[in-house]
């Protein structure tokens, strides 16, 4: 899996692409699939519930809930990442 701060930034320009143009198909499946690799670094069970199962949709609120506690504690970093993600889109 790739390093956390990497797929975070990744995560951060898709936000900001969206926030300033409409994203074609490619780059909305692209996004989703960064949006589920960062929630996948706050899963704390050691192996992932299957797909489509109840288990799974838990682990993946209780994934976000952990990712957004993570921001909540890391303003600074989550600013940062924001802002070169804001140019970096506005670059695009």
């Amino acid at each position: 899996m790739p390093d956390f701060f990497t797929v975070l930034a990744l995560y951060y320009l898709c936000e900001a692409a969206a926030l300033t143009r409409d994203l074609s198909t490619e780059e909305r499946w692209m996004c989703f699939n960064t949006y589920e690799n960062v929630k996948s670094h706050f899963i704390d069970e050691d192996a992932p519930a299957p797909s489509d199962t109840a288990e799974r949709a838990e682990q993946l609120r209780d994934a976000y809930t952990a990712f957004r506690a993570w921001e909540e504690a890391n303003p600074e970093i989550v600013q940062d990442m924001r802002e070169e993600a804001r140019a970096a889109a506005e670059a695009l």
